[in-house]
């Protein structure tokens, strides 16, 4: 056995360690062979082979991947910044960046790592980007920039306007604006593929505000159970997931 794996490392080459760690369910054993690859990828480079920076960017990933899994979010954050800076694959380096500072609720950083995630993504995926950095920005106290950046989402967006429209409708009754088209602003999220996701969010916050507390509270529990125990849906919505046990904590304390 010992033969085989000694073998295995004299011939692996970098792509078989990111292989590996993407396979690796301890993340401690995904981080040492995203290490060993990435430890390969720079010998490879020494000696004189030509250098594959997505491959690296891939590997720091599997790290960064691990590091929250292992609830480092500081160590996450730290690798991200070096995945912005490897020149490859700019829009997943950026929008990990938004998750690790999230994670460590840095939600002003979060907001610009965003931006350049939109900056460098497809225009199909643009309004996801621009959605996360309205969010980050709302969760940051900064209600007109988020507005703003959510009229870019809905700019861009094809297939999630529903789920926009509702976060800005959130947005204004956070702030104590009233939603007029209210109403059909929330049926049209409730009849949208986006209300089986980050709608619950959205739908769920929206009826605590209106004091709709048997909805509110189905939502936002479901919410959370669904996103809390993944590490990196745990990161990207940690804004969020903060929230809803807020908005749990005070209706339960009213209650009682």
């Amino acid at each position: 056995m010992a033969k085989a794996r000694d073998s295995f490392e004299l011939a692996a080459d970098s792509s078989d360690y990111l292989r590996l760690a993407m396979a690796a369910e301890d993340p401690r054993r995904a981080a040492a062979l995203a290490r060993q690859g990435l430890e390969r990828a720079e010998e490879a480079t020494s000696r004189g082979e030509e250098d594959d920076p997505e491959s690296r960017l891939l590997l720091l990933r599997e790290l960064f991947k691990a590091q929250l899994r292992a609830n480092r979010p500081r160590s996450a954050h730290a690798i991200a910044k070096k995945m912005t800076r490897v020149g490859a694959l700019a829009e997943v380096a950026n929008a990990d960046l938004g998750r690790a500072c999230s994670a460590l609720g840095w939600f002003e950083h979060a907001a610009r790592a965003y931006r350049l995630a939109a900056r460098f993504a497809p225009a199909n995926r643009r309004a996801t980007h621009w959605a996360a950095s309205a969010m980050a920005l709302f969760h940051g106290g900064h209600s007109d920039e988020s507005l703003a950046a959510l009229e870019r989402a809905l700019r861009w967006s094809t297939q999630t306007r529903p789920l926009h429209r509702a976060q800005v409708a959130l947005v204004e009754l956070t702030r104590g604006v009233a939603v007029p088209d209210l109403a059909a602003i929330i049926a049209d999220l409730d009849a949208s593929r986006a209300a089986e996701g980050y709608g619950r969010y959205v739908l769920g916050s929206i009826a605590m505000l209106q004091g709709d507390r048997a909805r509110g509270e189905s939502l936002l529990k479901e919410f959370i159970a669904r996103n809390a125990s993944d590490p990196m849906r745990a990161a990207t919505l940690a804004g969020e997931l903060s929230r809803a046990r807020s908005a749990l904590r005070g209706q339960t304390q009213r209650d009682g």
